[in-house]
């Protein structure tokens, strides 16, 4: 997944360079938002969810994630993404998987401007998913979105977008599921109230599409 997300990542950037790049609108008003990229995540947790053992996450894990939003003006925007990171575990073999699925309300600064940071916030549905022998466990729940970033504009259709996102968990619901090996399977989920944190840095190339 990490070599397909890096190979878009690449074309993109030089996609970018190549078209021209004299008097760039950059505006984002009315256009359409579409995003692939790279990203890296720092969990504030250090258990497996669901383990009685309680095997040791590795903190920082890399994935990829997907954008889609439309700019409402010149300085306002709103993007959906959704994006998955792979943390190991002390286990050999065993790694959880951090998802997310976030609705993002972008402030642009500097319109009409090559270089236009922002700020941004929102609200997220996260989850950490693993597995052990036929068990799968998951822990669920919903949490705010804050952060900034910038799109660097190479021309007035593709910019590369960094930024910073935090994201302030409450986890809501543990599951665990028991699979038979007839494939037939047994599920029991409990309400949970924990707090948790993520930090993820994202580069993406990034399309603003005028289909007006």
């Amino acid at each position: 997944m990490k070599k397909s997300f890096l190979t878009l990542l690449i074309t993109g950037l030089i996609a970018g360079l190549l078209l021209p790049s004299a008097a760039l609108a950059t505006d984002i008003e009315e256009k359409w938002l579409v995003g692939v990229g790279l990203g890296t995540s720092h969990l504030g947790t250090e258990e497996d969810p669901g383990s009685e053992e309680g095997a040791r996450i590795k903190e920082t894990g890399v994935g990829g994630n997907l954008v889609a939003g439309y700019g409402f003006g010149p300085v306002f925007a709103m993007r959906a993404s959704v994006g998955g990171t792979r943390h190991e575990t002390e286990r050999d073999g065993d790694a959880v998987n951090f998802g997310n699925f976030g609705l993002e309300f972008l402030g642009v600064f500097r319109d009409l401007e090559t270089f236009r940071p922002y700020l941004m916030g929102g609200v997220g549905y996260f989850s950490l998913k693993t597995s052990e022998g036929a068990f799968d466990f998951e822990t669920t729940g919903g949490g705010l979105i804050g952060g900034g970033g910038f799109y660097y504009f190479f021309s007035d259709l593709f910019a590369l977008d960094v930024n910073l996102r935090l994201d302030f968990i409450q986890w809501e619901t543990a599951k665990a599921t028991l699979t038979f090996p007839d494939n037939s399977s047994a599920e029991v989920a409990l309400p949970i109230s924990e707090e948790g944190t993520a930090a993820e840095i994202r580069v993406a190339a990034s399309w603003w599409i005028d289909l007006s």
